[in-house]
């Protein structure tokens, strides 16, 4: 639930930032999703849903924590994972939702992702970045991911 999200998030924060280590933070979002409702109902966009998480589960460690963050949207918090590591997992989950079968139509996602650095002094503030990037793909056309790297905008855009 999200409580369990907000304290595994301050925790992995607080590790990272006093050793210095990787941490990265996904935020996915089902593009269209509420059409997809609409069409088909809510049951089958439960069953989506569903689905999803099961193909991002399969792709991700089990250090990594994986919740939902609200309706359609998920978090994925990575520990010990730099920029290209988070780029690479929004690539492998990108192809995973790609085969995702049995559906009323196909889905995409948009994703958008953090990197703790020095800058960042809560653990607020690297989810704030991330939905930020993940409003920035959104925004860029959807089914691709926005990355924050030093103030750097990272497009890679399916």
């Amino acid at each position: 639930n999200r409580r369990a999200l907000n304290e595994r998030l301050e925790y992995e924060f607080l590790l990272a930032q006093r050793h210095t280590l990787p941490l990265s933070v996904l935020l996915l979002d089902v593009d269209h999703f509420k059409a997809y409702n609409d069409n088909f109902g809510h049951l089958a966009g439960d069953s989506v849903l569903q689905r999803l998480a099961e193909e991002v589960s399969h792709c991700t460690r089990e250090t990594d924590f994986f919740a939902r963050y609200g309706g359609e949207e998920f978090c994925l918090l990575l520990p010990q994972t730099d920029e290209d590591g988070a780029l690479h997992l929004a690539e492998r989950i990108h192809a995973a939702v790609s085969t995702l079968v049995e559906l009323h139509q196909p889905i995409t996602v948009s994703i958008g992702g953090a990197t703790f650095s020095p800058a960042i002094t809560s653990s607020s503030q690297l989810l704030a970045q991330a939905d930020h990037m993940l409003y920035l793909a959104k925004r860029a056309g959807r089914n691709g991911t926005r990355h924050a790297r030093e103030s750097l905008l990272v497009l890679n855009q399916r």
